[in-house]
């Protein structure tokens, strides 16, 4: 749902997904050595709004909302790994509910008449670990050498919840933080034509 009002506009998304697991393992004497049927399902809500502030400013945000439900059945009979840490894994009808949520602001300055600025972050929430809360700056640079041409530079932090599987085969897992990368990019840009753009990035993580 998209709603238009004055110097801006907001979209509202409702969303649903839903995966299935059911996948078997057996050594070759056809003895099973790992099992693992279970489903995933999220309902999410989500809000954004981009809006006009000024001549040559744009903000923008949003927030979203996710209630999960898992359920699964695994199961990896007791082993020895090569440092010498036993694993085994047996769990019987698991079932639990979780929630998410996530923030975001982001700013958009256009600085004198070749360069623009973009500064933002990203806060994510997720109830099932003890760490819950992880927030994400990130940042962009672009300056125009010509009207058809631009250099971008961008630095950001990205984090991501654990999976579901991990939090349900070790209690010791719910310790665990959201994963995080840091990422670096570099980009040319140059326009030949209305219908050929040329664009070539460089990034390291």
């Amino acid at each position: 749902l998209r709603h238009l009002f004055d110097h801006g506009f907001a979209t509202f998304t409702l969303g649903r997904s839903f995966v299935q697991y059911n996948g078997l393992q057996r050594d070759s004497l056809l003895v099973p050595i790992f099992s693992n049927r279970s489903e995933e399902g999220e309902t999410s809500l989500r809000a954004d709004v981009t809006m006009k502030t000024g001549v040559s400013t744009e903000l923008s945000f949003g927030a979203q909302a996710k209630v999960i439900r898992y359920n699964g059945n695994l199961g990896l009979p007791g082993f020895v790994t090569p440092f010498g840490d036993t694993l085994s894994v047996q769990v019987q009808d698991f079932r639990t509910v979780g929630s998410k949520g996530s923030a975001y602001l982001q700013l958009t300055q256009h600085l004198f008449q070749n360069v623009t600025l973009v500064l933002g972050g990203r806060g994510d929430y997720f109830d099932r670990i003890e760490k819950s809360f992880a927030f994400a700056p990130r940042g962009a640079v672009t300056y125009s050498l010509s009207p058809l041409t631009n250099i971008t530079a961008s630095a950001g932090m990205y984090y991501q919840s654990p999976s579901y599987i991990w939090l349900v085969a070790n209690p010791a897992n719910l310790s665990l933080k959201h994963v995080r990368a840091d990422q670096y990019i570099l980009g040319f840009e140059h326009l030949f034509r209305e219908d050929l753009r040329f664009r070539i990035e460089g990034y390291m993580k």
